[in-house]
């Protein structure tokens, strides 16, 4: 916990020289009977080189109906690398810890590959993905694979706001939507 703490302050405090800061509000409706839920994240991306890019995030989220609270504190890795033209690939890395009022605090790993489409005229960028997140011990139920879309829209050089959807399978399975704005610095 303490050190993914402080990955996340250092993300934080290289956010002076930093490049983006996103809000992102999500709905999950779960595959499975249940209870919707609603999360919001603060996430802080800096740059390391014109390569690699190190993030780190702050999540709540409460399940309606029951108000079952969790959080989850991250870190990640980013290598993004263009593929041709106005295709870049991108590989991430995060470790993480979910905290829960219903259950003890645990950790975890998460791994994403995807592909982003920029159009360089309009603004619009396209992304898909697909991640796998998976607790570091065997007596929690977070193993889930997801594949996610989204669209999102350069409003100036330093705004942008998007779209995005999660189809998650495995602990937790939903279909989430997403809108989020980022803002540069």
């Amino acid at each position: 916990m303490k050190k993914i703490l402080a990955i996340l302050a250092l993300a934080a405090t290289s956010s002076a020289f930093a490049v983006t800061v996103t809000v992102d509000g999500q709905n999950s409706v779960p595959a499975a009977a249940g209870p919707d839920s609603n999360q919001i994240t603060l996430s802080v991306k800096a740059p390391i080189n014109p390569l690699l890019s190190v993030d780190g995030a702050v999540q709540a989220q409460s399940t309606e109906t029951t108000n079952k609270l969790s959080s989850r504190l991250e870190a990640g890795l980013t290598a993004q690398k263009a593929i041709f033209g106005p295709v870049a690939g991108y590989a991430r890395l995060g470790l993480g810890e979910k905290l829960s009022s219903s259950s003890e605090a645990f950790g975890y790993y998460s791994a994403e590959v995807g592909a982003i489409y920029a159009t360089p005229v309009t603004g619009l960028t396209a992304k898909v993905g697909y991640r796998v997140r998976n607790a570091f011990s065997d007596n929690q139920a977070d193993s889930s694979k997801t594949v996610r879309y989204s669209v999102s829209y350069a409003l100036t050089k330093v705004d942008t706001i998007g779209v995005r959807y999660d189809d998650v399978r495995g602990d937790g399975a939903a279909k989430a939507s997403a809108f989020f704005y980022t803002r540069g610095f």
